[in-house]
């Protein structure tokens, strides 16, 4: 049996230079072997890898165009937050960690144009999250106060872990 992809296969990082996708999807089929769903960091801040797969991040607040963490905040949503984690790994349904449309248009796109255009001999796509070292380097490490520091960053893994799962599922 043939195997699905071939060596040296080409696939891109996710960053399109477009703002609201225009044929981004059907262009990455044309051109890519390995297939992506586009990510528009043009768009508004939330799109940025930083912050776009943290739409259900406890205390996080982000907008077009400012982003904080909001210490008070994460302490009232941490135990629901907390809640919804664990149920998800315990039922193996990570949904609600799937990125939302204001944070991914992209995977939205993606997940539409997989729906009305299967190609079959393209049986693998590349998903995208963001490392939890990177997240932690560029933003909370300045935002969190360094007692607090193990337990906001476990909280991140967890996050970035469910939205990975999410996409696959």
């Amino acid at each position: 049996m043939k195997p699905d992809l071939i060596p040296l296969s080409t696939f891109g990082i996710g960053s399109v230079p477009y703002v609201e996708g225009e044929n981004a999807c059907e262009e990455i089929f044309q051109y890519f072997d390995i297939p992506f769903w586009p990510q528009y960091p043009q768009r508004s801040l939330r799109e940025k890898m930083v912050f776009q797969f943290l739409s259900s991040f406890p205390g996080l607040k982000v907008s077009e165009t400012n982003a904080f963490f909001d210490e008070a905040l994460y302490e009232k949503q941490i135990e629901s937050y907390r809640v919804r984690i664990h149920s998800a790994f315990s039922k193996n349904d990570f949904l609600l960690f799937e990125p939302p449309e204001a944070w991914a248009l992209g995977y939205v796109q993606m997940k539409a144009f997989l729906e009305t255009n299967p190609f079959p001999k393209k049986r693998t796509i590349k998903l995208q999250v963001t490392g939890p070292a990177t997240v932690w380097n560029s933003f909370f490490f300045k935002q969190v106060p360094p007692q607090n520091a193990r337990r906001v960053f476990d909280d991140l893994c967890d996050c970035l872990t469910a939205s990975g799962l999410a996409q696959i599922q």
